[in-house]
């Protein structure tokens, strides 16, 4: 007869999620289940009293696994958030220690390595990785599994001449990788249609490389999401001046790293003249070339 896990989460503070948290299981055999299984509802059981009261957020799991989530205990996360207190964690306090001690009192488990649950979650990264590739990620590999993967998978749309570009292969070569470069919502046709219009703009290959390891080029990847190819590149012609502006500002050799630093430049190179409006994608490409390369014989 099948069982099925069922899963509490206590918050130890303010925070949706931490490994400071407690997370309590039960397994519960099905012919002992007389209630519904359902999401929302409310446990009212003869046979499995523990559960009762209990909330059902969400029911996960496969033909070989199933984990009932229950609502969480907040009590640690309100007393955070009334206190003040949001950054730290109650979890050493003698109060958590005794609130957590109840629910291990009836038969909750506070076992954390389930191997049926790690297989399970294994499972889904590996249908979710299968699904990725077959939807035409770039990254679609586990983040575990590209680490230890050759730079190359980092490619996707770009040309041979900006992927092999110094600035790119290091960064590349270092311990993490974010920006756009390292966005999971990569798709190759985002990276031509990115490569293509910035270059299009005579924007050197350097700098098209810095603009890909940086947080705004992170940040726009997250825009563009899951949405439908069409508007993804419709959104990226529309956004092409100003990743223009903000590759050609972080590049500066006068750029500190700060915000105020960028708001600096950015007032400087507006007053040169040498950036394109962001309120719209019109541009004079000789004319602004011409800009463009006067100023950097300047510096």
């Amino acid at each position: 007869m099948k069982k099925i896990l069922f899963s509490k989460q206590i918050h130890s503070g303010f925070s949706s999620a931490s490994s400071e948290d407690a997370f309590l299981n039960i397994w519960i055999n099905t012919k002992h289940i007389d209630f519904n299984l359902n999401p929302d509802v409310v446990i009212n059981s003869k046979n499995v009293p523990i559960l009762n009261g209990e909330k059902i957020s969400e029911i996960v799991g496969d033909d070989l696994f199933t984990c009932v989530y229950l609502s969480a205990d907040e009590t640690f996360y309100n007393k955070a958030l009334s206190e003040r207190n949001l950054l730290s964690s109650y979890s050493k306090s003698e109060d958590f220690a005794n609130l957590v001690e109840r629910y291990t009192s009836k038969g909750w488990s506070t076992e954390k390595s389930i191997p049926e649950q790690i297989a399970y979650w294994k499972r889904e990264e590996e249908a979710d990785s299968a699904e990725r590739r077959e939807e035409g990620y770039v990254l679609w590999q586990k983040y575990e599994d590209l680490k230890k993967s050759p730079k190359s998978v980092y490619q996707g749309g770009f040309s041979d001449e900006l992927f092999n570009n110094d600035h790119l292969q290091q960064y590349l070569s270092g311990p993490t990788v974010f920006g756009y470069i390292g966005n999971f919502s990569r798709k190759a046709y985002l990276d031509d249609a990115i490569e293509a219009g910035l270059r299009k703009r005579n924007l050197s290959l350097e700098k098209i490389a810095n603009w890909l390891t940086s947080t705004d080029g992170r940040h726009f990847a997250d825009h563009l999401g899951s949405m439908e190819k069409e508007t993804q590149l419709q959104i990226v012609e529309s956004e092409l001046n100003r990743i223009f502006n903000i590759a050609l500002i972080y590049s500066s050799p006068f750029h500190k790293g700060t915000l105020e630093s960028t708001e600096e430049i950015r007032k400087d190179y507006s007053a040169q003249g040498i950036l394109l409006p962001e309120d719209n994608t019109s541009y004079n490409p000789e004319e602004h070339f011409k800009i463009l390369n006067d100023f950097f014989k300047l510096l």
